[in-house]
């Protein structure tokens, strides 16, 4: 007997159980009065489609699976059910545990990231005064833009060797 067809077997007995008139349903799709506790039907508003095994009340507005229906009648899994949702279960807490540390290793990162932008700039700092320099080195003494660009990048290098120093002393103070 395949899944599908076990599920469609399974799903008719449950109704059959519960009160509902499987017999009037045409092919694999129907209507019934509703069997759902808490809803008095008094018209067919439960949409059944057997071959899928799923259903919806338009009354109460409430719908699913095969063992959205067990749960909806109180009615205890069978065993094979039993097992694959205790797979699901174990499946679900390692899917949390993951999230979990990926949620710890994204707030450590959101920690570090003003650190991170700092030390960027500093590299960025560093390369800039490495431009200029090697500008100023094609440009020659003689052009007038030489000076103000080496006087430029020495206080670019100046404030950046400042920020390393401060980051540094920062960095060692917080991870000791």
């Amino acid at each position: 007997m395949t899944n599908a067809h076990s599920r469609r077997v399974e799903f008719e007995a449950l109704l059959r159980r519960h009160g509902a008139e499987p017999a009037r349903i045409r092919g694999s799709r129907g209507l019934v009065r509703c069997i759902l506790p808490g809803h008095d039907d008094r018209s067919a508003s439960l949409s059944l489609d057997l071959e899928k095994a799923i259903f919806h009340c338009f009354g109460c507005g409430r719908g699913g699976g095969l063992k959205a229906l067990r749960e909806f009648l109180g009615e205890a899994p069978s065993a094979p059910t039993r097992r694959r949702t205790l797979a699901e279960s174990e499946l679900q807490q390692a899917r949390r545990a993951v999230m979990q540390r990926e949620h710890e290793a994204g707030a450590e990162r959101a920690e570090w990231a003003p650190w991170q932008c700092l030390n960027a700039y500093v590299r960025r700092c560093k390369l800039a005064v490495a431009c200029a320099r090697a500008l100023a080195t094609q440009l020659g003494p003689d052009d007038p833009r030489t000076w103000s660009l080496l006087e430029q990048a020495a206080v670019v290098e100046r404030e950046g060797l400042v920020l390393e120093a401060e980051l540094d002393a920062l960095a060692m103070g917080r991870l000791t």
